[in-house]
């Protein structure tokens, strides 16, 4: 199962209505399970909780979804943990930078001093 690219994620409520989300690797799995969340719960706001009367697979696309999936193309403009997760990658490899500046700069000033 490695060499596949992709994760199935999938919820079942206790109304058995369900969803699920197919995904790359890389797409955080809070932001996968809160578009699940997000759609189950317009699918049962949007038909009035009548969707269990479906007997019939829909080919249709609804608004709202055709929407989430575009929005849930960024997971850090929807899950905040992701997006401060990104913000503290950026300040650890800046500061990384910052130390290998001076631990440079250091190196260079003790070469200097030494062989003068």
């Amino acid at each position: 199962m490695k060499d596949n690219p992709f994760l199935v994620h999938a919820y079942v409520r206790q109304d058995n209505l369900c969803c699920s989300v197919i995904t790359d690797q890389d797409y955080p799995t809070r932001a996968a399970q809160a578009f699940i969340q997000k759609a189950l719960a317009d699918v049962d706001r949007t038909t009035s909780g009548n969707w269990s009367r479906v007997n019939t697979d829909q080919t249709s696309t609804p608004g709202f979804l055709a929407q989430d999936i575009v929005t849930f193309q960024n997971p850090a403009a929807i899950d905040k943990l992701t997006a401060v997760q990104n913000q503290l990658n950026d300040i650890q490899n800046i500061m990384h930078n910052n130390i290998e500046e001076v631990y440079t700069s250091l190196f260079n000033q003790s070469y200097v001093l030494f062989n003068s």
